[in-house]
């Protein structure tokens, strides 16, 4: 399958840079990453955090990266996808 500019359908996808890591398990509700970053993380009917999307890229990294230190518990962490390296949250 091919779209207008003669290259396939998947090469128009968006290649996110990096994605979300999270221990539904451990999270405890504290909806510290709620408050930082509302626009990504919710709190769900059991009082956990949920993301809206696990993958983005470098114009949502540091909002991503302040939600992650405002856990209390460490359970949100981000790894670049390209280089598989977990992301200084410091």
């Amino acid at each position: 399958m091919t779209n207008n500019n003669n290259k396939p359908a998947e090469e128009k996808k968006e290649q996110f840079k990096y994605e979300l890591e999270y221990d539904r398990d451990g999270c405890i509700g504290a909806g510290s990453c709620v408050a930082v970053y509302p626009e990504q993380w919710s709190l769900d009917d059991e009082g956990k955090a949920v993301f809206v999307k696990k993958e983005f890229n470098d114009n949502e990294l540091e909002k991503n990266k302040e939600a992650a230190q405002a856990c209390p518990v460490n359970v949100i962490h981000i790894r670049n996808k390209h280089t598989g390296e977990l992301i200084d949250q410091k």
